[in-house]
């Protein structure tokens, strides 16, 4: 993981004019003195700038997804830089659904040309919901999903080590033969009654662990607080006799009852869950913990029905 590196909104000013610039600083006559160090500025700048704003890309509004989209176009290369893509969109009627999947499909087919580089994609949202990622074309160590953007049965990604999906009940589907890599994986359970836990949720479960055997190393589960006590135990039970370390969290105690939640608030819950496999505490016992993994998550503010 390059958790040393931050997470980029792309930037408003077109990035192919200083890579322009910094092109154009790089040939100057090297004869003279004050243009030779100049030139070596600008070829050491461009080297480490167009490394850290392409590596690891956040595509949150639909401008950056525009201006991304142009910048592969002029400059095919840049998209063969970017390790990840984290996708934040939330529709906000600026943009019509044909344009949006056909932005979407452009971004892939940059992506794609060549051997795909990207190591990580996190959807934390997309407001073309039924979007179908290219994952025959990648090679991933890294996934987050839902139900419906996660691959297709007859998929596999042989190297994708780390998992994190907001359903446990889909994560059965995950099967060791299309993923033999999968050790890690990061869910959450955001309902408050008990009843459904214990008929439908603490099974899945079950027949995860059943299903992953040994391989499967870390298992994070973030829980409601309606049901935390209860479910802690289930999984404690569930996981008995197997190697798997278990990480149970409980949802911050600023976003309230459940019920009261946006739909923002879910995704800022996921948005923090990427940002903590990124920086690495999120599958280490010592740091994953409630108050430190969502500790810039915020409630939305607004009704629950926005």
């Amino acid at each position: 993981m390059d958790a040393l590196m931050a997470t980029h909104a792309f930037p408003e000013v077109p990035l192919e004019l200083v890579d322009d610039f910094l092109q154009w600083g790089m040939t100057l006559d090297a004869s003279n003195g004050t243009a030779m160090s100049l030139a070596m500025v600008c070829k050491y700048t461009h080297s480490q700038a167009i490394k850290h704003l392409y590596g690891r890309i956040l595509i949150n509004n639909f401008d950056t997804l525009r201006l991304l989209n142009a910048t592969f176009k002029a400059k095919p290369s840049l998209a063969n830089l970017t390790k990840t893509l984290i996708i934040d969109l939330i529709d906000d009627g600026s943009y019509h659904g044909p344009w949006v999947r056909q932005q979407l499909v452009d971004l892939f087919k940059h992506v794609t040309a060549t051997p795909s580089t990207l190591e990580n994609l996190h959807v934390l949202c997309n407001s073309d919901r039924f979007f179908e990622y290219p994952y025959s074309r990648l090679d991933l160590k890294s996934l987050l999903c839902r139900n419906h953007s996660m691959p297709h049965g007859a998929l596999s990604q042989p190297h994708l080590t780390h998992l994190i999906h907001d359903d446990p009940d889909y994560l059965v589907r995950f099967e060791p033969a299309r993923y033999p890599d999968l050790e890690h994986i990061a869910t959450a359970v955001i309902l408050p009654w008990a009843d459904v836990w214990t008929a439908y949720t603490a099974p899945a479960f079950a027949d995860l662990v059943e299903q992953q055997g040994a391989r499967l190393k870390c298992l994070v589960v973030v829980l409601a607080r309606e049901i935390a006590a209860l479910a802690d135990g289930d999984l404690r039970t569930i996981i008995r006799g197997t190697p798997i370390r278990l990480i149970t969290l409980t949802v911050p105690n600023c976003l309230g009852p459940i019920k009261k939640w946006t739909a923002r608030d879910f995704f800022n819950l996921k948005a923090a869950m990427s940002q903590a496999h990124f920086d690495g505490s999120l599958w280490d016992p010592e740091q994953c913990n409630s108050d430190w993994i969502f500790r810039n998550v915020l409630p939305d503010g607004r009704p629950a029905h926005v």
